[in-house]
């Protein structure tokens, strides 16, 4: 090979290495400034939220007919939950719904009812979940190919009945372009399962 062509192709190697390298930081920022997002919404501090977020944010409570809400809205209604699980994604995200699904089945603080529900029951019926859920994803979110998103699953504080178990919500991040070096959280949407499915 001539040298020309060797450092062409050394070159275009080393290139791809330090993206692979920038964009999988660029991942880990991101997964990281939503988990803290959501551990300050959970233990109710709205002040440390807001350093997270774009100026401005949109929050949305989803559902056929969403509604504009507010950080402490969210944060009210979900103080003192646990946090179920937390995603991280770059829209389009391949195996959500598959995800999911694995999130609700492990989890004991779900009831039998709602897993039934949002877990498939074969592969097939998986397949065309998972291709929906990136219809949703885009419609939810705005998202476009490239975007980072998260998905958290998260079960409020129970209230009332100690018997009766409280309805998990999710709640879904949506970032400024993965390209930047700090992706910003400039969408949130929230709802239980069946609210944002509609």
């Amino acid at each position: 090979m001539p040298n020309a062509f060797k450092a062409i192709a050394l070159f275009v190697t080393m290139t791809t290495a330090v993206y692979a390298q920038t964009t999988q930081r660029v991942t880990d920022d991101w997964a990281a400034r939503t988990d803290r997002f959501v551990s300050a919404i959970v233990n109710g501090d709205v002040p440390a939220a807001m350093q997270l977020v774009a100026e401005p944010v949109t929050v949305m409570r989803g559902g056929s007919t969403p509604e504009q809400a507010e950080l402490a809205t969210l944060s009210h209604r979900l103080r003192g939950g646990v946090v179920l699980s937390s995603r991280t994604y770059t829209f389009p995200p391949m195996a959500l719904a598959a995800d999911l699904a694995a999130d609700f089945k492990s989890s004991p603080a779900i009831g039998d009812d709602l897993k039934a529900i949002m877990v498939p029951i074969d592969d097939d019926v998986m397949r065309r979940a998972n291709a929906t859920a990136i219809q949703w994803i885009a419609n939810q979110l705005g998202a476009t190919p490239g975007t980072p998103f998260s998905v958290s699953l998260v079960l409020p504080a129970t209230t009332g009945d100690p018997q009766k178990l409280p309805t998990p919500l999710l709640v879904l991040m949506r970032g400024t372009s993965i390209v930047e070096e700090q992706p910003q959280i400039d969408r949130v949407v929230f709802g239980t399962p069946m609210q944002l499915m509609e």
